[in-house]
């Protein structure tokens, strides 16, 4: 009897343990999504970041873009969703917190021919070929409208690709070019795999930002994901600066 006591205590001990750590946001489970360049670019590297820092609380990752990630946002099948957009296209029923100006480049591998000129000027891109993202991303319009922009008509597309690991692939193999969010670039340089060209081009009117359901009182697991990820981006929000 005694030792089927001493069970029950420690048992009801240990429910107990995971009623505070809950209560507290040290466990439980956030899913979080968002568009496939900047949840592998960059947010995955925070997402391994957090859970060292808090093991007990898994994410779950998924993909998608703004029109699918708030409707999964409406019917509460999400948590969090990571987006570029322009927050006067945000409505009331959703709360948007800007984490990271927005920002394109121009990219391409390391050793490039014209990553290696002192001057590139835009008659140059012509040579090249193009990677596009697909062409319901936001950013395929940033593609256009870049090249658009410069007067650029005839646009030669080589590689049509959703994933990162796709466009990096295909970058650091040939002479290809592409149009990418620095913070992407920024994160890739560190892997001396991809640089951006000294070329200005038009900076998209989106930001991204962390996007909630208004109405709804997040879990406390959920709050911490939050304001970890806020408070990593500000960090690379100063060094993207400092970078140029």
């Amino acid at each position: 009897m005694a030792q089927e006591g001493q069970r029950i205590l420690n048992a009801g001990r240990h429910a107990s343990r995971l009623v505070d750590e809950h209560r507290q946001g040290l466990a439980g489970a956030v899913r979080v999504a968002g568009t496939p360049i900047f949840m592998d670019g960059v947010i995955s590297n925070v997402i391994a970041e957090f859970q060292a820092e808090y093991p007990n609380i898994r994410i779950d990752q998924s993909y998608g873009y703004p029109t699918e990630l708030l409707s999964q946002l409406s019917a509460e099948t999400l948590d969090l969703a990571i987006l570029p957009m322009r927050p006067a296209d945000v409505s009331d029923e959703y709360e948007f917190r800007q984490i990271l100006p927005g920002r394109n480049v121009i990219a391409c591998r390391v050793g490039h021919p014209l990553a290696r000129k002192k001057e590139v000027k835009l008659e140059d891109i012509t040579e090249f070929s193009w990677i596009a993202p697909p062409a319901n991303s936001p950013l395929f319009r940033d593609l256009r409208n870049t090249l658009d922009g410069i007067g650029m008509r005839d646009l030669k597309i080589s590689f049509t690709g959703g994933s990162l690991s796709a466009v990096v692939n295909v970058l650091t193999g040939s002479d290809s070019l592409t149009v990418l969010p620095f913070s992407v670039v920024y994160m890739m340089q560190k892997q001396k795999t991809l640089t951006a060209l000294p070329i200005k081009i038009g900076d998209p009117d989106r930001h991204l930002g962390c996007v909630t359901l208004s109405a709804r009182s997040m879990p406390a697991s959920s709050n911490r994901v939050l304001e970890f990820i806020k408070q990593k981006f500000e960090m690379l929000d100063r060094l993207i600066c400092n970078a140029g």
